[in-house]
């Protein structure tokens, strides 16, 4: 969208040549409103954290708030709040925040980038929440093949974490829910 890119190149204009980071992040603020992919929504939350502004905490409790705002910019505002728990030494908050979001529309919002995230939010923290919370979305699933891909994607994390227990019980679950 051109006219993001204008807000944008002002915001970089404001903060790096000017050094007036408000009207960056105003500028910031302007081009995340105008929507679009998540990934570049999180550049520009991103960017609206990098500032420092004491404006930008109150600025995304705000958003979640807000009804309106679009499905990709709700899981970009998400993933950075979850980050930035996790960064301000609150991994656990930071985690059962974001499964709880998850949770709450799992078949919209589990994405692989969603289960990516989440399981680096676990890192550090006891993994038994999150099979907890695996378990209660492949219960609550409706469709069978997405089920067996979550159970499937929990068990080969399980894997990589070398819990073969987990890893096999997720594997042969992702066999019984999608023969």
């Amino acid at each position: 969208n051109e006219r993001q890119q204008v807000l944008l190149t002002l915001a970089r204009l404001y903060e790096l040549k000017l050094g007036r980071s408000a009207q960056a992040f105003d500028n910031l603020s302007r081009a995340f409103s105008l929507g679009g992919e998540a990934k570049v929504l999180s550049k520009i939350l991103e960017a609206m954290r990098r500032l420092g502004d004491e404006r930008f905490a109150p600025w995304v409790e705000a958003r979640l708030d807000d009804d309106e705002l679009p499905d990709e910019a709700r899981v970009a505002v998400q993933r950075h709040r979850a980050m930035r728990m996790r960064e301000d030494g609150n991994p656990e908050r930071a985690f059962l925040t974001y499964a709880a979001y998850l949770a709450d529309n799992p078949s919209a919002r589990m994405s692989e980038r969603a289960l990516e995230l989440l399981h680096e939010l676990i890192e550090g923290i006891d993994a038994g929440e999150l099979w907890a919370f695996y378990d209660d979305i492949i219960e609550q699933s409706e469709d069978a093949a997405w089920a067996a891909h979550i159970a499937h994607g929990a068990g080969m994390f399980a894997l990589e974490r070398g819990d073969t227990d987990v890893a096999i019980r997720y594997l042969e679950r992702a066999l019984e829910v999608a023969p």
